[in-house]
């Protein structure tokens, strides 16, 4: 069971995302709006899995990531992103996430994306 972070300014994403975790057997152990507020949420909770947007005010979801896997190199971040940008996507990739959902997020988009990272979907 993984212990997931979820980061999305959209209360509605956070709310599917966290219904679709919840499905799938998980714990989802904070929701938060922005970057800055998963950088405090990781320290402080140590999650297995973070979901990290993209497009947030304040600290946006690329240099969030980047700060997070620099002081936390083991840290796991799924990318799950409205921007199509396909250099986006690869800048995420090449700075530590393992792996990139497109929105609209769908359980089977989830359940893809734990596949390839070994993670259950019970």
């Amino acid at each position: 069971m993984e212990r997931i972070l979820i980061c999305d300014d959209s209360r509605f994403i956070r709310s599917v995302l966290k219904d679709i975790f919840v499905k799938l057997g998980h714990t989802v152990i904070d929701e938060v709006s922005n970057g800055a507020e998963a950088i405090q949420a990781y320290e402080y909770y140590q999650p297995s899995l973070v979901t990290l947007d993209l497009e947030m005010p304040g600290i946006d979801g690329i240099r969030a990531l980047q700060l997070l896997v620099t002081s936390f190199p083991k840290a796991k971040v799924i990318i799950i992103s409205g921007n199509r940008n396909k250099e986006l996507l690869f800048e995420s990739l090449r700075s530590g996430a393992k792996y990139y959902i497109s929105k609209p997020v769908t359980e089977d988009k989830i359940i893809d994306a734990f596949r390839k990272l070994n993670i259950s979907t019970s």
